[in-house]
């Protein structure tokens, strides 16, 4: 899209005042007829200039933007057309009971029963959110049915971005311009991790036309408090446009895989699904995927991926047919205030190392748990959202330097990124465990942490018996908790690999830990669940005296 030829994008200062003093009520009550007006009546007739300036805005982009907006609809068989979200994770499952002679009995912990539960895996949605529910349904008609969502032309020669929720499973998608033209494809590229799609028209349709579009902003530019206009065709409503400002940035919602969502509150309902995000320059800032509502509708909340993330995946999209990423090999933490005290390191050093994928990339790289990763190629990191970002756009094959802090010393790694592809067989190291009851036994030995608010018993023949983990597995048994240790999140259960500095591999090594121990310092613990998922750090703060 060419450049605006006009100035546009800053409002006056004085609309903050007109919304302030209460804006329509203040002009109304203004008489053009009064020869001589009062000063506030004067500041009054001033705001309202300056409302007018931002509703002329408001006008141009949607001249500008409007006429490449599309509205989808995607044609799908009755069987893909499910909700994917309908079967919700479920939980089962029969605890037998354990008793010990000294009347310590773990396994009669609510905890510790759910612990045993057997998990079968799902998708579920976190309350209140909704993305499949934000396009519309279409008739069906014997085996085909039609969802209806909303997109936008990004390339003249036919470029189409859209929500992968939208066309997923689709044969065919067809869109609709404002001016009546329709074209249907079967060239659909999706991206489900981040619930980006992009439809490709046939030149031959198009017959040497070119499409009005609309350009990509770059969304790092993009700040809380920015007007931002919603296109799309909500609720059959079609070639609508909605207004509101930035609320939120790098949001998540547990809706895609990987989520850096923008949050608006500009108004989107079913059918926006798609649709477009503009500035007020008129290009755009993200891709509108999902709204969080109570009912469905429009509650005040609106989440779009970002334009930045939209152009690489996009880019990726038309290259390789798929999203190409490189990932780690680890499993990763926030550094908050307690574990960086634990560690002695800021809190702002990095990312903490929770766990290492055996033979992937980062334990090639020399990589080990309780490793600080500081930057990677250059770019600092903060978070593992952050670090997540640097890695998957790294080139396949290429080798970065990996800052890090190891025992309060910083030192330099070499990296090579591997494909995503390759990461799920070394990701199922801990699926294949599963925790299986067998007797009641003996509990054996518990060491105290008083202090902490945590007791530990070795990892015996019987306790491997009972959790049903093979000879491989190291650690100490969480048996108990209370204080310090139920507020970081343990639970009887548990596995401790790690605690403080030492590793957990017998019994010995428990005794020679819980020794080292200060008890009015926070203590660092490593911990795993044997059903399988993340080991992650906690740090038990001791309550002060």
């Amino acid at each position: 899209m060419p450049a605006p030829t006009h100035t546009r994008g800053l409002i006056p200062a004085t609309l903050a005042a007109l919304l302030a003093a209460g804006g329509t009520a203040a002009v109304l009550s203004a008489s053009p007829a009064a020869p001589t007006p009062e000063p506030a009546a004067i500041g009054t007739m001033a705001h309202a200039a300056d409302a007018r300036q931002l509703s002329g805005v408001f006008r141009t982009v949607a001249a500008e933007v409007m006429p490449a907006v599309v509205a989808v609809e995607a044609r799908v068989e009755t069987a893909a057309a499910q909700n994917p979200n309908a079967q919700l994770r479920r939980f089962r499952g029969r605890i037998p009971e354990g008793t010990n002679p000294e009347g310590f009995d773990p396994f009669s912990d609510p905890q510790f029963r759910r612990f045993f539960e057997e998990s079968f895996p799902g998708r579920e949605l976190p309350p209140g959110f909704r993305n499949e529910q934000n396009q519309l349904r279409g008739p069906q008609t014997g085996s085909i049915q039609v969802k209806k969502g909303s997109g936008a032309v990004i390339d003249a020669s036919g470029l189409i971005l859209t929500n992968n929720h939208v066309v997923e499973g689709a044969a065919e998608v067809t869109v609709s311009f404002e001016n009546g033209d329709r074209y249907t494809t079967s060239d659909i590229l999706t991206d489900p991790d981040t619930d980006v799609a992009l439809l490709r028209l046939n030149p031959d349709d198009l017959d040497g036309k070119k499409l009005p579009s609309v350009t990509l902003a770059d969304s790092a530019r993009t700040q809380i408090g920015d007007w931002v206009l919603a296109f799309g065709s909500p609720l059959n409503q079609q070639f609508s446009m909605t207004a509101g400002i930035v609320s939120g940035k790098s949001r998540t919602s547990g809706l895609a895989a990987r989520e850096n969502f923008i949050q608006h509150d500009a108004a989107i309902n079913p059918g926006s699904s798609g649709g477009p995000l503009v500035n007020l320059d008129g290009q755009i800032v993200g891709v509108n995927t999902a709204i969080s509502s109570r009912g469905g509708g429009y509650d005040g909340i609106g989440f779009a991926v970002p334009s930045s993330d939209v152009k690489w995946i996009a880019d990726q999209l038309q290259e390789n047919g798929s999203v190409k990423r490189a990932f780690l090999g680890v499993y990763m933490q926030n550094l908050d205030a307690a574990t960086a005290e634990a560690l002695g390191v800021p809190t702002d050093a990095g990312v903490l190392v929770a766990d290492v994928i055996d033979d992937g990339p980062a334990q090639k790289a020399g990589v080990k748990e309780g490793d600080v990763i500081v930057s990677l190629d250059g770019k600092a990191v903060s978070d593992p959202r952050s670090l997540s970002r640097v890695v998957e756009r790294l080139e396949i094959g290429k080798s970065v330097p990996l800052a890090i802090i190891r025992d309060g010393g910083r030192r330099t790694l070499q990296f090579e990124a591997a494909a995503l592809d390759d990461a799920p067989q070394q990701l199922a190291r801990r699926a294949e465990r599963r925790p299986q009851m067998n007797g009641d036994g003996e509990i054996g030995d518990v060491f105290q942490l008083e202090a902490h608010g945590l007791a530990l018993a070795p990892l015996s023949d019987d306790w491997r018996e009972r959790l049903g983990l093979d000879d491989a597995a190291t650690g100490a048994v969480v048996v108990a908790v209370k204080g310090a240790a139920a507020e970081a999140g343990l639970r009887p259960g548990q596995l401790v690999e790690r605690l403080g500095r030492m590793e957990i591999a017998s019994a010995d090594d428990l005794k020679k830990a819980v020794d080292a121990v200060e008890e009015d310092k926070p203590l660092l613990a490593l911990v795993s669940d044997p059903r399988g998922g993340n080991s992650s750090f906690r740090t038990l703060r001791p309550a002060a005296e």
